[in-house]
């Protein structure tokens, strides 16, 4: 996905990819539905937002690997029922890969 940063009017990318599927679209536009577009589309936002995005990224890809590890130590069921009993995923954006791993450690009573 790009992005426009405002101070320098430069473009960068922003990527979040499940099975080859570019999610940072709609990863970011169900957060930033409100934030100016160029007439094509393009988000624009300030190099702080950026810099924000990009570790919330970063930080939910490696949730999703976390999740994925539990999953094979485990099972997808007992994986679900532990994230999905609890508030893990009830947070803000950026606060949700702290909460599933530690929902995780604790589920399966492992130190966090």
């Amino acid at each position: 996905m790009n992005v426009i940063i405002e101070e320098t009017n430069k473009t960068k990318r922003l990527d979040y990819r499940i099975d080859g599927i570019d999610m940072a679209p709609d990863f970011i536009g169900n957060h930033a539905y409100n934030r100016d577009h160029t007439e094509d589309g393009t988000l624009i936002m300030s190099q702080s937002d950026y810099d924000w995005w990009a570790q919330v990224i970063n930080d939910h890809i490696v949730m999703r690997r976390l999740i994925d590890t539990y999953v094979e130590l485990y099972s997808r069921d007992e994986v679900d029922e532990a994230l999905y009993t609890s508030d893990a995923f009830d947070a803000d954006v950026d606060l949700q890969p702290d909460r599933v791993r530690r929902c995780l450690a604790e589920w399966f009573d492992e130190e966090g």
